[in-house]
C-alpha cells in the first residue's frame, strides 16, 4: 500500500509541474503573463487583467490597479517618468524600458497577469 501512495504522490507532483500557465502565457514566479498582440485602451484592457497602475483616484498618488498598493521605483524596478502632460496622463505605460504616465484612452499593447493555477491534491 505504501508503494501505491508513493506512485500517486509522484504522479500528483508531475501534474503540478506540467500545469502552470495557460497557452499564450509565460510563467514568472507565482504569476502567468500574456503580452498582447492587439491593442486596447487602458480601461478595456484592465478587464482582461492588465498589469497597470493609475492615479485616477488622487492625482500624483500612483496605485496598482489589481492590489491598490502604491507604486514606487522599488516596486516597479524601472525609472518612473510621471509628467502628467496637460493634466491628462493618469495611466502607466512602459516606454523604452521605463515607466511613463500616458492618457488612459490611448490604445496600446498590454500585459495580462494571472496567478499560477495550483491544483489541489486530495487524499
Amino acid at each position: 500500500m505504501s508503494v501505491v501512495i508513493d506512485v500517486i504522490t509522484c504522479f500528483a507532483v508531475s501534474i503540478f509541474v506540467a500545469r502552470g500557465c495557460d497557452d499564450g502565457f509565460v510563467k514568472h514566479h507565482e504569476n502567468c503573463y500574456h503580452f498582447s498582440h492587439d491593442t486596447e485602451t487602458w480601461i478595456n484592457a484592465l478587464a482582461e487583467y492588465w498589469i497597470g497602475a493609475d492615479d485616477l483616484r488622487v492625482e500624483g498618488e500612483w496605485m496598482w490597479a489589481t492590489s491598490g498598493d502604491p507604486v514606487s521605483d522599488r516596486t516597479s524596478g524601472a525609472r518612473l517618468f510621471l509628467s502628467n502632460d496637460a493634466n491628462n496622463e493618469n495611466c502607466l505605460e512602459i516606454n523604452a524600458g521605463n515607466w511613463n504616465d500616458d492618457r488612459c484612452d490611448r490604445s496600446q499593447h498590454y500585459i495580462c497577469q494571472k496567478s499560477v493555477e495550483i491544483p489541489v491534491v486530495v487524499g
